[in-house]
């Protein structure tokens, strides 16, 4: 499954060709929580080969794998 990471750390999911934002089902109903980099259940994981070959992936709450294929956050050093 392919997804991006937003600028605000949260992700985004592609399904059925649409990107929808993925919330956290851990979270109440009344308090949905965007998954996101805040949690410790988001493991990145960045399979660096050459230029063309890194992967950068994520795997949420031990279960799906998402292949990240935009990492909107700000980088060290960029201006907020």
């Amino acid at each position: 499954m392919k997804a991006k990471i937003d600028c605000h750390g949260w992700l985004i999911v592609e399904r059925a060709g649409k990107t929808r934002a993925q919330y956290c089902p851990y979270s109440s109903a009344e308090g949905m929580q965007p998954c996101g980099d805040w949690c410790p259940k988001f493991e990145e994981m960045i399979v660096r080969g050459n230029s063309v070959n890194s992967k950068h992936s994520v795997t949420i709450c031990g279960g799906p794998t998402y292949e990240i294929i935009s990492d909107e956050r700000p980088k060290a050093g960029d201006k907020e």
